[in-house]
């Protein structure tokens, strides 16, 4: 073992021929040739590992794009509601200046089960200050218990009118 090169030598038999091929190889070279195949597939096994989380944020994409199509028609419909519900508010506070402030309160009075609603003004005041805190769920309630208000008021008003 003094400086000799050790060899590995690899035959090679085609099917069906008579002769050999015959393949000499150094020992450090068939080492250096199998740490760099070790070393490819690890990369490539690596770069799947990598890969993979990619293909997984990719695949989610549609239903994302889905999700933000189908938010986008609720917002629209509730800017829309909320335009409605403005629009009734300024009604509903022209009908309240044109009959008088002081009807209402007389009318709750005669009859018990009649409700009031607070003026506007008034109501704003308080929806802006517990609006923060109660989220989208609490301002559609708000929305549609003013419209059901606002309805039994022009009820009312239409049952006491001669």
């Amino acid at each position: 073992m003094t400086g000799e090169t050790r060899y590995v030598t690899i035959l090679v038999q085609p099917d069906g021929a008579l002769q050999a091929r015959t393949i000499r190889l150094p020992l450090w070279g068939l080492r250096l040739a199998l740490g760099a195949m070790t070393a490819i597939v690890g990369l490539l096994v690596f770069v799947a590992l990598s890969y993979a989380p990619l293909v997984r944020a990719a695949s989610r994409v549609p239903s994302l794009e889905r999700k933000v199509a189908r938010l986008e028609l609720d917002n629209a419909k509730i800017r829309e509601l909320a335009a409605a519900l403005d629009s009734v508010e300024r009604r509903y506070d022209q009908v309240r200046g044109m009959i008088g402030g002081d009807v209402m309160p007389s009318l709750a009075r005669a009859s018990s089960t009649l409700p009031l609603a607070p003026p506007v003004g008034e109501r704003q005041a308080r929806y802006a200050r517990t609006d923060h805190h109660r989220g989208v769920e609490g301002r559609r309630a708000q929305r549609s218990s003013l419209a059901s208000s606002f309805l039994k008021i022009r009820r009312a008003i239409a049952a006491a009118a001669p």
